[in-house]
């Protein structure tokens, strides 16, 4: 047997630790106005131990307990020892242009929110609505 094989084998059974390991990848879809992407991330696993949370993950809530915006691009975070890429996919869908002229035009109703009216003063404004976290 060719001690390169006898390597790969070995490679094949042993694990590798944690930190050796590529971090999860969590993906969205930019908004197509703001050509970014906001993550509602939580941490997962044990937070009482001395290792601390064992990986970073997508919260149900929209507020969760860390937001992150990410331009349309991929990076890397570290919350404690959790870590994770997070992938911000470009949207080809075209920016819904509201016209609005104050952030009153962009008013949907929703008490969760705040209503913006972005890019004021230029020729393609659109309405934001972002959400209020407590």
């Amino acid at each position: 047997m060719r001690p390169t094989v006898l390597i790969v084998l070995v490679l094949g059974i042993v694990s590798l630790p944690s930190w050796a390991r590529r971090p999860p990848l969590l993906t969205a879809t930019a908004d197509p106005c703001r050509e970014r992407c906001t993550f509602a991330l939580c941490l997962v696993g044990e937070t009482g131990t001395a290792s601390g949370p064992t990986r970073i993950a997508l919260c149900p809530d929209p507020c969760g307990q860390y937001q992150v915006s990410v331009p349309g691009s991929e990076v890397r975070i570290r919350i404690g020892r959790a870590r994770a890429r997070l992938r911000c996919e470009f949207n080809p869908a075209a920016c819904r242009f509201s016209f609005c002229h104050s952030d009153a035009d962009c008013d949907d109703g929703d008490p969760g929110t705040v209503d913006v009216c972005s890019s004021i003063g230029s020729p393609m404004t659109y309405c934001e609505h972002l959400r209020i976290c407590p």
